[in-house]
């Protein structure tokens, strides 16, 4: 069921119960109330682990929402550290939200997995999210109520960088010297794309570059 991710309630159905018995005559198959029963004692189990193995360690948190194609919101929030030199990344909560997934509604959720996983805030380094707006409200709530640092993906950092570069931007310019007229640094930035493209495109010089 896990590896195929089946629905908890197959071992209900007549055929898989018939297959079963084939199988395994003496075997009786779990129904999904036993299934959650022993799914929650595992989560229970886990949970407990984890947070001896978090308790006292400098973390930090990352935090993303997003709008599922059936026009529901989520979010999740994901713990990082380092222990004995390894990077490892738990996954906290991820909750759906009814309406939008409001600012406050996310902070809550953030201060909700502090309490529940037992995480000290001064142990807390930083809380990282992409750039979009909702993502820049939160971390800057934060950081003015908590004193929590706050940060950018970098990646995502990088890809816009790189989409502006590409885009041609009106808004980045920069002053060549005082007696010129500004240049779209764009411009330039595109220049070795285009020629790229070009060569790229005509067998012929791909072949005398190459």
């Amino acid at each position: 069921m896990v590896d195929e991710a089946l629905p908890l309630c197959i071992g209900e159905s007549l055929a898989f119960k018939e297959m079963i018995q084939v199988a395994n005559w003496r075997m009786h198959t779990p129904d999904s109330k036993l299934l959650k029963n022993i799914i929650m004692e595992k989560k229970e189990l886990a949970m407990i682990n984890i947070k001896k193995n978090i308790s006292r360690k400098h973390i930090s948190l990352t935090t993303d929402h997003w709008t599922s194609l059936a026009n529901e919101n989520y979010s999740a929030v994901t713990l990082h550290l380092i222990d004995s030199f390894q990077f490892k990344a738990i996954v906290l909560s991820c909750h759906k939200h009814e309406g939008c997934a409001a600012v406050e509604k996310i902070q809550a959720q953030l201060t909700d997995d502090l309490r529940s996983w037992v995480l000290q805030k001064e142990l807390l380094m930083a809380i990282v999210t992409d750039t979009a707006a909702k993502m820049n409200a939160l971390g800057m709530n934060l950081e003015s109520s908590s004193g929590t640092k706050y940060h950018y993906y970098v990646d995502h950092m990088l890809q816009l960088t790189v989409l502006k570069a590409y885009s041609g931007d009106a808004g980045l310019r920069v002053r060549v010297s005082s007696n010129k007229e500004e240049e779209n640094v764009m411009s330039l930035l595109k220049k070795p794309h285009d020629l790229v493209s070009f060569i790229n495109s005509s067998p012929t010089l791909k072949k005398k570059v190459g």
